[in-house]
């Protein structure tokens, strides 16, 4: 089961970071200047 948790949490981050960048993405185009 530790490895079941371990992979969850990877996928978990995973998400994380495509969201981030998602974020990121969508303050870039309202803010060009930076």
């Amino acid at each position: 089961m530790q490895n079941w948790g371990r992979e969850q949490r990877r996928r978990l981050q995973c998400l994380k970071n495509q969201i981030v960048e998602r974020h990121r993405e969508k303050l870039n185009a309202v803010t060009p200047g930076q």
